[in-house]
């Protein structure tokens, strides 16, 4: 018996608690109150939005779970904004804040644009505790809407076998092709050792479905097979090309033969 190793790397889960705007913004503390206001015309889901015209923090605190995972969803909507917007979030008696935007890099919004979704995550174990403080800024001038804003808890439990490298690594049971998916953020990865019978022929199939990937021709999307010494290894494509997948796509078939002596 020889045991192989499967790597995946880079390839949505539970109930989101949605983070109430309500008309006379109870709950939230605000920083320039004059230039903070519910914004019932402007919205792309439930009552309305929080608008900030010019600079300004709107902030609500959270409570999660220790040591939890958790996905930050949220629509903005920009006007003028000269110093732009984003959301900055961090822990009670932490001095790190950790921004969140719609952008690459979570660099701030500016400009004019229309609603558009961001996405952040949460490890309660690396911002340093249970209660969240969530600082939605307007840096300078113009005005920033912010709605739709949610946070899901996100399943780390991975399969028997399975072993996350570099998480986040999270099961999926929305966005799949039967059972459920891996999901991997940010340049994480899965492994899985199995036994196989020497000189036995195998073959490998997957299915890979990718939004944002970014990499240049050796990082992206990818499943890479190795014997057990770690020493030789060979990539598993789903791209005709031979590469890795980056970009946006719908779910693709990756295949790869080989035997039990690789």
């Amino acid at each position: 018996m020889k045991k192989f190793i499967l790597l995946s790397f880079c390839a949505f889960a539970l109930a989101a608690q949605e983070i109430e705007i309500p008309s006379d913004l109870a709950g939230w503390a605000l920083s320039n109150k004059n230039k903070i206001r519910f914004d019932a015309a402007e919205k792309v889901s439930g009552a309305g939005s929080i608008r900030l015209d010019g600079a300004a923090h709107a902030i609500k605190k959270v409570a999660l779970g220790k040591s939890g995972q958790y996905k930050l969803t949220f629509s903005v909507r920009g006007k003028d904004l000269d110093k732009g917007t984003r959301i900055i979030l961090n822990s009670p008696g932490v001095k790190r804040w950790y921004p969140v935007s719609s952008l690459p890099g979570n660099d701030k919004e500016t400009g004019t644009f229309d609603w558009r979704t961001g996405t952040g995550y949460i490890n309660t174990a690396v911002i340093g505790g249970e209660d969240v403080t969530l600082d939605f800024t307007n840096y300078g001038a113009g005005t920033a809407w912010f709605g739709d804003i949610r946070i899901t808890p996100l399943d780390a439990r991975l399969p028997e076998g399975w072993r996350a490298r570099n998480p986040p690594v999270f099961m999926d049971d929305a966005v799949k092709l039967s059972d459920r998916s891996f999901r991997l953020e940010n340049n994480s990865q899965a492994e899985k050792l199995f036994e196989l019978e020497d000189g036995a022929e195998y073959e490998l199939t997957f299915y890979v479905r990718g939004k944002d990937i970014a990499g240049d021709p050796k990082k992206g999307a990818q499943i890479l097979i190795c014997g057990e010494d770690r020493k030789r290894w060979a990539r598993v494509d789903s791209n005709p090309e031979g590469k890795p997948e980056t970009g946006t796509f719908e779910w693709k078939k990756g295949s790869r033969r080989f035997t039990g002596k690789y």
